[in-house]
Formats: C-alpha cells, structure tokens, sequence
C-alpha cells in the first residue's frame, strides 16, 4: 500500500517534468529534421499534461510540425484546439497562433481566411502593444494583400513594417520586406523600380548570408523586361544557393522559370518534379507546368501525372472556395446571433424605460402631494409656536 502511494506521489510531481522532456525531445527530432518522430513525442506530451497551459502548449507545437511538413489541413485543426484554450488563458500565444493559422490557410490559397486571421492577430498586437507581432503581421499581411491585387494596401504595409525594422536594425527583415515590396512592383508593371528594390535587398544582408529568394526575384524581374542573360546568371545563383541551403524553398517554380532560358530543358523540368514530389507539392502551379513540358515530350510517362495534378489544382480551388463560403456562412450567423442579442438588451432597456417612466407618472402625484403636506404641517407648525411664545 505504501510503495502504491508513493507512486502515486511521484507520478504526479515527476509528471510536468515528463511533459517537459518530450517537448525537448520532439524540438531536437524537428531539429534533426524527422518531422514525425517529432510528432510522437508531442503526442506523448499531450497524453502526460495535467493543466491547460500544457495542453495548448503541445497543440501549438503539433501545429506548428504539421505546417513545416506541409500539412496544412492538419495543422489548421491543432491550431484551433490551441486558440480555444489561449483566448481566456494567454492573448499573446492567441494572437501567435492566429498569425500562423493565416499562414496556413495563405499556403491552401484561401487568401479571404489568411487576411481575416492576419487582420485579428494584428488588431491583437495593437491592443498588447506588442511593436514586432504587428510588423510581422502587416509583413505578412501585405503579402496576401500582393497575391490579391492589392498592390496599394501592400505597398503601405510594408513600408510600416519596413520603419519599424530599420529602426531595430533587423537586415535580415528589411531584406525581405524589400524584396517583397520588389516584387509587389513587379506585379503591379513597374519592373525598373523593382530591381532596384531587389538590389537594395541583396546589399542590406552580408554576401555570406544573402537570400536566394532575393537572387530569384532579381532573374524574374530581369525575365519580365526581356533581358534572359542576366535573368539566367541570377536563377543560376539562386539554384547554386538553394543547393546548398534548403532546396525546396521555391526550388520548383524557379527551376520551371529557369529551365526554357537552357539548352537542357528537360533536366530543369524533371528536377522540378522531383524536388515538387520529395518536398510535399509546395509549388502546384509549378509541379503541373514541369509535367505539361514533360508530358509533351513524353506522353507515356508524364501525362498521367499531369492530368492527376491538374485535376488536385481545380479540386483544392473548389475547396478554398468552399471553405470560405463556410467561413463567411458563420460569420454571417454570428452577426445575426449577435444583432439578436442586440435587439433583445434593446428592447429590455426600453421595457425598464417605460416602466420607469409609468412609476414615474403614478408616483408624482404622490410625491407632489406628500411635498405640499410637509410644507403645510411646517407651517402649521412655525404658527402654533409664534403664538406660544407671545
């Protein structure tokens, strides 16, 4: 009985500490990059939590290594059970959570959440006053804004992002918020204004540091304007880097961009496919223009592929748009939940009025009455005492 209640004692003072551990183990598996090992110990820090805070904690976190294995409909899911725990537990950590549930729903191209979602994580920064959440979120925010035309509302929020990190002296952020300020102008036909930004983006980071994205953004802008050569020596730079850093970070597209600029299309296209099918179809639009070239040259290999891609391009289309159709269907619900309760506390207080106006009226008579015989029985009063005192 006694070895059973000291078990008991030190299951229960040793279990946060057990918790803490697969936090730790599952941040060194994300580390090593073996996303789902990394999964299982956070599954195993949900099981072991005793209190709210760890709960959401370890959602947050299977969140989190859901969007960086590209899953983002499961990511979606863990970062909502995480923002119920946080909204009455913790703002800041609700409002993180809202900026990377944005993100998640800008990876699936339903840009109406991502903008909903950034929108209220910045509301949230303004009221905690919190300076870097905001910048992040009008960083992110503009980006969205960029994919959907606009360019203006993009162009005014990454120039307040960008104040905000010049004056921190982040180069690392004011080079990417002028590479997307770049390619902001490049959608908009400014083409010349945007390499210059994108070239004040390369010189802001040091050369041993400096971003792909940046060299990839200079050969696309250099592609609009007509001048491959140059287009080609900066996609060359951005693969090498790529190559050596990360290489499915924007691999594929630059790779299908890269490759008619070559003599040696195909080898271009067939490394888009492969990087696009070992790194979870980050860039579709990409993956399915790789197998059309494919596919052209070698139906029997390709074009089944390509038919697959292009039919999960117009499915996941329908399902964005369905997805926002479902958003807007609850919002419009909770606003007229709301106009109702409106409504009702209206008419309450209206009800109150009347009835205090109807007190009112039956009870003035009264008082009016009970006034004038006190004043009368003070005067009867004052007159019996002159007449003693005579």
């Amino acid at each position: 009985m006694n070895k059973l209640v000291a078990f008991g004692l030190a299951y229960f003072l040793l279990l946060p500490i057990y918790g803490q551990s697969y936090y730790y183990d599952s941040a060194y598996h994300y580390r090593k990059s073996n996303i789902p090992v990394a999964l299982l110990y956070v599954d195993s820090a949900l099981r072991v939590a005793d209190n709210d805070r760890d709960i959401a904690n370890a959602y947050y976190m299977a969140g989190w290594l859901h969007r960086r294995s590209k899953d983002y409909n499961a990511s979606i899911k863990e970062y909502f059970l995480a923002m119920d725990l946080y909204k009455d537990m913790d703002i800041a950590w609700y409002m993180r959570t809202q900026l990377n549930q944005a993100v998640n729903y800008e990876m699936l191209l339903s840009f109406k959440l991502a903008k909903h979602y950034y929108q209220r994580a910045k509301a949230l920064a303004i009221e905690l006053q919190d300076d870097y959440q905001l910048a992040r979120a009008n960083k992110q925010l503009a980006r969205v804004y960029r994919k959907t035309e606009q360019y203006d509302s993009a162009v005014m929020l990454n120039l307040k992002a960008l104040d905000y990190y010049t004056k921190i002296e982040d180069k690392n952020n004011r080079s990417s918020i002028l590479n997307e300020l770049g390619l902001t102008l490049l959608a908009s036909d400014n083409p010349v204004k945007a390499i210059d930004l994108f070239y004040a983006a390369d010189r802001t980071v040091d050369k041993k540091t400096r971003t792909a994205r940046v060299q990839y953004s200079i050969g696309s802008a250099y592609l609009s304007v007509g001048d491959t050569a140059k287009a080609l020596a900066s996609y060359t730079a951005a693969d090498t880097l790529l190559s050596a850093i990360t290489p499915e970070i924007n691999c594929v597209a630059l790779l299908v961009e890269m490759a008619p600029l070559t003599t040696n299309a195909r080898q271009y296209y067939l490394r888009a496919v492969e990087y696009a099918e070992a790194y979870g179809f980050t860039h579709k639009k990409a993956y399915r223009t790789a197998l059309e070239h494919l596919a052209e040259r070698e139906p029997d290999l390709y074009l089944h592929k390509y038919i697959l891609a292009t039919n999960k391009l117009l499915d996941e289309k329908e399902h964005a748009i369905s997805q926002n159709n479902r958003h807007l269907d609850k919002e419009e619900q909770l606003a007229k939940a709301a106009l109702a309760e409106l409504d009702e506390r209206t008419f309450l207080i209206k009800t109150w009025q009347w009835i205090a106006l109807a007190l009112f009226a039956i009870c003035t008579p009264g008082i009016i009455y009970l006034i004038l015989r006190i004043r009368k029985s003070a005067r009867i009063k004052r007159e019996i005492l002159s007449v003693i005192k005579v």
